[in-house]
């Protein structure tokens, strides 16, 4: 007999269930599991379909009405082996739950003290028959600053603030309190809670478009629901908007002529776009989202263009249509180019020379060397310029030749390159 957890999409009751009468429904449980999850795995063997549920079915009723409701995370199961009797194992299980304190902060308080005895999550669930999840959460609440926990017991705060505030820190425990027994000041509570403990924007981790390998900073993990969030925003954002950079670059790569970098939080009506293909000029924008959320749309012009090309065509003008350049995307593009051809002269310094000249010649007797500012618009072109191979091969090249003039500050890697530019 093994404990794994099953999609609940794979379990069915079995004809040998071992409730045979009764309230199959299940209704009066789905109160507690929401609030205190799964406290008993269910008994299961396998069968051709999946798993049959031996012993559990009125919490399998249960939990089938939560997930009809929201999304419901694999189900803690007891998977039956050859020989096993069901009737014996689930008294088993019976007496184990039995021997597990009922009141809640009881049952926090009675894992805490288990590994006060250097009893493991393992040890503590297979000593009550539970699952290693459920003893997580309670020794999350059992770490809880002692007043908050005082005040759950009496009722004076609900189940679901309690679970919020394990993740928060122990200085924040400590002023949320102090809020919340302020006569004049409010503490906040349920999602408003969360905004609290994360800086008024919950990022979760699922939004990030990066490895998560790549951020150094804490994660927050809700042990309660299946999220966990970012705890330093601007580390997040640093990532994210390199990784969004890296997005538009290879949209631009595949050939699409203009990829939109909307603004976070700028919103992006779909109705007001009609679809186009990448051949006839259809765009990709790129919507960013407060809590991270990165949502690109592929194939787009506005409805003002459509009718208007639709008019064009109706005219006989066969003229193509060039597809617009944002100022942002212009930006990015002429930065990247430049980075490019600027680190391939660097090995044709022939080339360059005559590339000089020529433009001397070409242009006006009033000519000047001036140093081109090399200015990002926006963050993320800004930041897909640090992972840009020619601007730090140049940036070198650009250090040897300062050192040569003995030229000293500034930052190498943004000290513009020097360039004859006609006036």
């Amino acid at each position: 007999m093994q404990l794994r957890h099953i999609e609940i999409d794979n379990l069915k009751v079995s004809d040998l269930n071992v409730r045979k009468s009764g309230d199959k429904s299940g209704d009066d449980l789905v109160p507690s599991i929401k609030a205190m999850g799964i406290i008993q795995p269910l008994l299961v063997r396998p069968n051709c379909e999946g798993y049959e549920v031996v012993a559990g079915q009125r919490r399998l009723a249960a939990l089938q009405q939560i997930a009809a409701q929201q999304n419901l995370e694999p189900v803690p199961c007891l998977v039956m082996g050859k020989g096993d009797d069901a009737r014996a194992i689930e008294a088993s299980l019976a007496e184990n739950i039995a021997r597990l304190p009922m009141d809640a902060i009881d049952q926090f308080e009675a894992f805490h003290a288990l590994t006060k005895q250097d009893r493991s999550v393992e040890e503590i669930a297979q000593h009550f028959g539970v699952t290693t999840r459920l003893v997580k959460q309670r020794l999350a609440i059992a770490g809880l600053y002692q007043p908050i926990r005082n005040a759950f017991r009496r009722d004076d705060i609900n189940l679901q603030t309690l679970q919020i505030l394990t993740m928060a820190t122990t200085r924040q425990q400590k002023e949320w309190y102090r809020l919340f027994k302020s006569d004049d000041e409010y503490a906040p509570q349920g999602w408003q809670l969360k905004s609290w403990l994360f800086g008024g924007a919950q990022i979760p981790t699922e939004n990030a478009l990066f490895e998560l390998e790549d951020y150094k900073g804490v994660i927050v993990s809700d042990l309660f629901g299946d999220e966990a969030y970012f705890s330093d925003l601007d580390l997040f954002w640093e990532h994210q908007n390199k990784a969004i950079a890296a997005l538009a670059e290879q949209y631009a790569e595949n050939g699409w002529l203009e990829v939109v970098v909307l603004d976070v939080g700028e919103q992006f009506s779909r109705w007001e776009h009609t679809e186009r293909t990448k051949a006839d000029g259809g765009r990709v924008y790129i919507r960013i989202a407060h809590d991270g959320e990165v949502t690109p749309f592929e194939g787009l012009i506005t409805e003002k263009e459509a009718r208007k090309r639709e008019k064009a065509e109706e005219a006989g003008e066969t003229k193509p249509v060039k597809c617009e350049v944002t100022k942002a995307m212009q930006n990015y593009l002429d930065l990247h180019r430049f980075a490019a051809v600027r680190t391939k002269l660097l090995d044709h310094p022939n080339i360059a020379l005559r590339l000089c000249v020529a433009q001397i010649i070409a242009g006006s007797g009033r000519w000047d060397v001036t140093a081109d500012p090399q200015k990002a618009n926006t963050a993320p072109i800004a930041a897909s310029l640090d992972e840009n191979a020619a601007q730090h091969k140049f940036s070198k090249a650009r250090g040897r030749v300062l050192e040569l003039l003995d030229i000293v500050g500034g930052d190498t890697d943004r000290t513009p390159m020097m360039q004859p530019v006609v006036m």
